[in-house]
């Protein structure tokens, strides 16, 4: 009834009432957490209800059920209208759904949450890694694989870089189908690491693939990029990074992809007449629906020059530069062109944007 299917019409109002009965005549436990997921979410005909969601949690927490105790982890860490965000609770949840049932879901939740840190959560990422590394040893866990991968790629306190083990984990990660391990994968070959040799090629492979397997934002954008720009083994192809940043604003209206979109028609390219007027509408957009620092230093640099049919504004250029800068503090092209500005100069020119995405 919730999901349908099967030749069997969704209905979560039913749905609602099916648990609901569940419940009442027999205390039934996995009515509690379906019904609380759904309130949580809400659908048509049902009202979103996070504190009756909570309730409906603990409840089921009472009777030991440990998928109600990572249904109230994830909804205290993220918080929602009625209940307040209390990730030290949420870390505890997924503290005893370890321990009383070896539970996956909380491994790889509390993993994120040791990785992340907060006002409640001391960072603590070499616990995080041995999370990840107990969910992929004793259930094969797919998420978690990716997210190891990201944090041995960077190191961090406690974890050693090690690129190598990061791209073991995202291929056996990519085996499963995972799309958000072949975005990651395609990142890593792109820039390269020490024991992993660059390999666009085998990058725009792979983001063909996320493509193809779930039309993925962050692999439009940086297949986009990467024919934007060409690279060993990937001809420029701009007529496509067109179309390829077009169809990630369409679906996720990224702010990046708008930037990058901007970056190419500003100045036109092979197949791709300049378009200045739209260019900026991109960057304006990017800046209000985003807030995004690089659209901001963009449109910046053109008030400073006065170029893209944009007139000539030094007060609005710096105070542009100011909220990049506030956003992103290492943003080179704010950071510099604000520093001349103060200097009483006009600054440097804006280069392409490469702001790539996993």
């Amino acid at each position: 009834m919730r999901d349908g299917g099967g030749g069997v019409e969704k209905d979560a109002t039913r749905a609602v009432k099916l648990y609901e009965r569940a419940i009442e005549d027999h205390g039934h436990i996995a009515a509690m957490v379906s019904l609380g997921k759904l309130l949580e979410k809400g659908a048509e005909g049902v009202n979103t209800n996070a504190v009756r969601a909570a309730e409906l949690y603990e409840n089921a927490i009472d009777k030991n059920d440990v998928s109600a105790m990572v249904a109230l982890g994830l909804l205290l860490e993220k918080g929602a209208e009625g209940v307040e965000t209390n990730a030290a609770r949420a870390v505890q949840l997924y503290e005893r759904a370890i321990e009383e049932d070896l539970c996956v879901d909380a491994m790889y939740n509390l993993g994120n949450l040791m990785r992340e840190g907060g006002d409640e959560v001391e960072k603590d990422e070499a616990r995080a890694a041995k999370l990840y590394e107990r969910a992929i040893e004793d259930h094969g866990h797919i998420a978690a694989m990716v997210s190891l991968g990201k944090l041995l790629e960077k190191g961090a306190e406690g974890v050693n870089t090690n690129a190598v083990r990061a791209a073991e984990l995202y291929e056996n990660a990519i085996d499963k189908n995972d799309v958000s391990a072949m975005v990651a994968l395609g990142l890593l070959l792109e820039k390269g690491a020490e024991g992993v040799e660059t390999n666009a090629a085998r990058a725009v492979q792979l983001y063909e693939l996320a493509i193809d397997r779930r039309d993925d934002d962050h692999a439009l954008e940086n297949l986009g990029l990467l024919l934007h720009h060409g690279a060993e083994g990937v001809e420029m192809d701009e007529v496509r990074a067109v179309g390829l940043y077009e169809r990630a604003i369409e679906k996720s209206r990224s702010g990046n992809a708008k930037v990058n979109l901007a970056d190419l028609l500003r100045i036109g390219g092979d197949g791709v007449a300049d378009d200045d007027a739209r260019a900026m509408k991109l960057l304006e957009s990017a800046i209000e629906e985003d807030g995004n620092a690089d659209a901001m230093a963009h449109l910046g640099t053109a008030m400073q020059y006065g170029t893209s049919g944009v007139r000539r504004n030094i007060g609005q250029a710096a105070r542009l530069y100011t909220m990049a800068i506030e956003k992103d503090g290492n943003n080179a092209v704010a950071l510099r062109n604000l520093e001349v500005l103060q200097r009483g100069g006009l600054g440097g020119r804006t280069g392409a944007v490469r702001r790539l995405h996993g």
